[in-house]
């Protein structure tokens, strides 16, 4: 086997990430909700209510916390390879690249960061620091919600913003990844605004679509 045919194996190895961090992801949910003795509670929830779903759920917080430590991971390496298209593909050298580049790594740390505060509140739950339950539930939020995807649609939209200007890939989607970058910008309204975080699985979702979209031009093109 060429050192060239195993060069472009693991291009395209690694440019599945998208499709495995969105995967990872969403296997985390399905898996969390089957093994979890009740439904999550909402943000608001009294204290006292959280930490009884964390203590009687405990092994679905980490098998589901597992899944999105893998997920976060995926979508580091993900960030790498966009940002290395955008800069050399796309010819975008400059604020883009270090705007996708950062927007990707800070929404991978802040997913991993709501895992930490996931597992901590299990550990923690049985306890009767109701203050402190509250405090870690309001960390997760904040690290896993709004903080995670502000900063996926800046990786987003910082990388439709260049491939669209260097017509780098199909049209629809830099316009889908605008679409998904407003969305999830806007769903930092929800820090202030409880209504609000009906946006935050919308942008989520559209940012999915975008990454698995991004996953196969980038795997097509290693193709090529």
């Amino acid at each position: 086997m060429s050192a060239v045919t195993v060069e472009a194996r693991r291009g395209r190895l690694l440019a599945s990430s998208g499709m495995l961090f969105v995967a990872l992801f969403i296997a985390s949910l399905v898996l969390g909700g089957v093994l979890a003795s009740s439904p999550l509670p909402m943000p608001d929830a009294p204290a006292a209510q959280t930490a009884r779903y964390y203590d009687d759920s405990r092994t679905a917080i980490l098998v589901g916390g597992l899944f999105q430590a893998l997920s976060s991971v995926s979508l580091l390496v993900f960030t790498l390879c966009v940002a290395t298209f955008v800069r050399r593909g796309a010819g975008q050298r400059g604020a883009l690249s270090r705007l996708a580049l950062g927007g990707g790594a800070l929404a991978a740390a802040f997913l991993l960061l709501s895992v930490v505060f996931s597992a901590v509140l299990a550990l923690v739950a049985a306890g009767e620091n109701l203050a402190l339950v509250d405090t870690l539930r309001d960390l997760n939020f904040l690290a896993g919600g709004a903080a995670h995807v502000s900063m996926l649609g800046i990786f987003v939209g910082t990388s439709s913003v260049a491939t669209l200007r260097a017509k780098a890939l199909p049209r629809w989607i830099s316009w889908l990844g605008f679409l998904a970058a407003t969305l999830s910008l806007l769903s930092l309204a929800s820090l202030v605004w409880f209504p609000a975080t009906v946006l935050l699985p919308l942008g989520r979702l559209l940012s999915f679509a975008w990454s698995i979209a991004m996953s196969i031009v980038l795997i097509r093109g290693e193709r090529s």
